[in-house]
């Protein structure tokens, strides 16, 4: 097939126009661009509808059997011009590579979960690449699945697929409202308190539980840890942080170590990382070397 050369070509503006929330929407589908991203779709059961790629800009050699995945999957392979993919990708350095595939609509009771789970909610988180960096730490962490509350952001903009590094194609990721996440929670873990039903990994009945938390937060103490697993919540750093939502789960408390300002240098993916490191107490290994 010839390679696409013209900038004006209508395969190439539809493409570029993805870019835009409001037309990933309407034709529901995302862009998926990277070597890395393309593969772990791939691997994921995500069948693209056309690939895009460029040999000029290529920068391995395992890019061929990737093409050869696409195509038996089912997409449409188009051979551009570095000028052309340069113009598709939204990327300073792209690797030659960008497929387009449907979008996925999945709530929480298409979840498939295990009898004791290990789930991350997140709510109103705001930037694309915090977004992207928590579903990174998340795949990471051996979570079954991430609940993302009272979204700010679209969970398939390009710098959220870019940002986890093809990792949101790994974990089972739903969308939901903040009540109905609660609301199911609490039916999940068959709590029997007050309406306190989540607490920071505590448990609500013989040990299973949840946890909430949110970056602003006190800083009393990290959550003591338990041998079951939980579901961590983390909050974003909006203003009405600490008065609704997952905030009301009891948060988990962040001690600044430096001489930062309690309540002003946490991010939700900082938080995220912190609260998973802490549930599996994961060594740091630092090298002999000097």
């Amino acid at each position: 097939m010839t390679p696409l050369t013209s900038l004006q070509n209508p395969r190439v503006k539809d493409a570029v126009r993805l870019r835009e929330r409001g037309a990933r929407d309407a034709a529901g589908r995302m862009l998926i661009e990277g070597y890395r991203e393309t593969r772990r779709a791939l691997d994921n059961h995500i069948r693209p509808t056309c690939f895009f790629y460029c040999p000029e800009l290529f920068q391995g050699g395992n890019e061929p059997e990737l093409l050869r995945r696409a195509a038996d999957a089912g997409a449409e392979l188009l051979e551009c011009s570095a000028p052309v993919f340069r113009k598709l990708s939204y990327r300073d350095r792209p690797d030659g590579l960008l497929a387009l595939a449907p979008q996925w609509r999945r709530g929480l009771n298409d979840l498939s979960l295990p009898e004791n789970p290990l789930l991350l909610v997140m709510e109103r988180i705001e930037k694309p690449g915090n977004l992207g960096t928590m579903l990174r730490t998340a795949d990471a962490g051996g979570v079954d699945a991430v609940i993302v509350c009272d979204k700010c952001t679209d969970l398939f903009n390009p710098n959220v697929i870019r940002a986890s590094i093809g990792t949101i194609f790994c974990v089972p990721t739903v969308e939901a409202a903040t009540p109905e996440t609660l609301d199911w929670l609490r039916a999940r873990v068959g709590h029997r308190r007050r309406r306190r039903a989540v607490r920071t990994f505590g448990p609500l009945d013989e040990g299973n539980g949840c946890a909430g938390a949110h970056p602003h937060a006190r800083p009393v103490r990290l959550a003591q840890r338990r041998r079951r697993r939980h579901h961590p919540g983390v909050r974003s750093r909006a203003p009405a942080a600490g008065r609704q939502g997952l905030a009301r789960m009891g948060p988990v408390h962040i001690p600044p170590r430096g001489g930062g300002v309690p309540g002003k240098m946490y991010s939700g993916e900082f938080a995220d990382s912190v609260i998973f490191a802490e549930r599996f107490k994961v060594p740091i290994h630092r090298s002999d070397r000097r």
